[in-house]
């Protein structure tokens, strides 16, 4: 007896509720499959692109580099830096709010 002939045996002693149970996982399976490649696509499309950090950046003024040798400076400077830099970044990706919320 060949695999394939173990293979249709099995499958013909399946009950119609078995059946429909792979139909539908394998229906699932595929849609999982294809939002998969719907969302690497979209990744691809973006990084290509600049992605919205680029559109975030005429919209949002991009901060400046922050940072320097005068530490008193850098406490004053802070506050506006940090809510320049979240309000840019969350604009070009939405998905870090989440991330860098504290």
């Amino acid at each position: 007896m060949s695999l394939g002939d173990v293979a249709v045996r099995s499958m013909a002693s399946l009950s119609a509720d078995d059946v429909s149970a792979l139909v539908q996982a394998a229906t699932d399976a595929a849609k999982a499959a294809s939002d998969a490649v719907t969302a690497l696509r979209e990744a691809q499309a973006s990084r290509a692109s600049g992605g919205g950090f680029q559109e975030a950046s005429k919209v949002v003024r991009q901060p400046e580099p922050f940072g320097s040798e005068n530490h008193e400076d850098d406490l004053s400077k802070w506050q506006d830096f940090n809510v320049n830099f979240k309000a840019w970044f969350y604009y070009g990706n939405p998905k870090f709010e989440l991330d860098l919320q504290s």
